[in-house]
């Protein structure tokens, strides 16, 4: 700039009877300082250009394939959207905070397992919503859902919860008959902390039961029965949470889960009955009931709990540090 302004000062120097000689002398200095900045300019501007431009949805809405892998995987440098997608996927926005801050700690300690272990058989990758989803699903409260999530995202900051000092597969399930399961009735498989714990809560919630009816031809196709199968059903046995473990149609035995999965039920907490041709199920509760209940914790956190004070009652023995 103040090269600029002595540019211009050299003709009105001239104008007042300076000699062209001096004029000759600026001209040539000019010169000098433009070939001497000129690159250093032109190579600063093409470097700004070179760079990707930088919208919003780039800064707060990394794709999966740019996060980070190994123990710092979903730390603060992922960017709290990828966290908040998944947040959303698993739990209403309109639970209380901290257990929108419990659940997304829970995520996050799952996905460290999987990360650790690879352990993918029994333990799928958690759903996530993109951000076109989270505007679909929330509509004109998109602004205020997104900032209420990405506030319990932020609220647990680099905070960890562990079991025997190691990340743990901290599943959650929508809503329970009142108590947990343990992962042997569940899995096969005795893991930590996944242990049946009550959960009173969820007793208060008005989805808790629903009911499902099929005609004889209808049930007995699902289980894959033949029409002329025996007609009768019983259930046999009973976890402590509720879930029926063995169930007997048709003359044959089924375990709770199985029955639950072909007749498209929301549990395996259900019961049955037969008249006129139709069965009705009765269900109570939604998922597998193996963790952590994502209404028992909302109603945990109602009751004035916080996020670790939530987890550290569905996952016993776990801690948050």
């Amino acid at each position: 700039m103040n090269t600029a302004s002595s540019g211009r000062s050299s003709p009105r120097s001239i104008r007042y009877g300076q000699t062209a000689m001096k004029r000759i002398l600026i001209l040539t200095l000019l010169l000098f300082l433009f070939n001497l900045t000129a690159p250093m300019v032109l190579s600063k501007k093409a470097a700004t250009q070179s760079q990707p431009q930088t919208t919003e949805e780039q800064t707060t809405l990394p794709a999966a394939a740019q996060t980070a892998t190994g123990e710092d995987a979903l730390s603060e440098t992922d960017g709290t959207a990828y966290d908040i997608g998944t947040l959303a996927a698993l739990m209403p926005a309109e639970y209380e905070p901290e257990a929108l801050a419990a659940q997304a700690l829970a995520a996050k300690t799952y996905e460290r397992y999987l990360k650790q272990t690879g352990e993918s058989a029994a333990f799928p990758p958690l759903p996530r919503l993109s951000d076109d989803e989270l505007r679909i699903l929330w509509g004109d409260g998109y602004d205020t859902y997104y900032a209420k999530l990405e506030a319990a995202v932020r609220k647990i900051g680099n905070a960890v919860l562990e079991y025997e000092g190691a990340a743990f597969p901290a599943v959650s399930f929508p809503l329970c008959a009142g108590r947990t399961e343990n992962s042997e009735t569940v899995l096969g498989k005795k893991y930590g902390c996944l242990a049946g714990v009550p959960s009173d809560g969820d007793l208060l919630c008005p989805g808790l039961e629903t009911v499902k009816r099929f005609t004889a031809d209808a049930f007995l196709s699902a289980l894959g029965l033949p029409r002329d199968a025996d007609r009768g059903v019983s259930v046999d046995e009973r976890s402590e949470a509720g879930a029926v473990l063995r169930f007997t149609a048709g003359g044959k035995s089924f375990t709770g889960f199985e029955a639950a999965s072909a007749l498209g039920l929301d549990s395996a907490a259900f019961s049955v009955s037969y008249r006129e041709g139709e069965y009705a199920f009765t269900v109570r509760g939604k998922g597998n009931f193996l963790g952590m209940s994502r209404y028992g914790a909302d109603y945990m956190a109602r009751q004035g709990a916080d996020y670790k004070q939530i987890l550290e009652h569905y996952y016993p023995g776990a801690a948050v540090r």
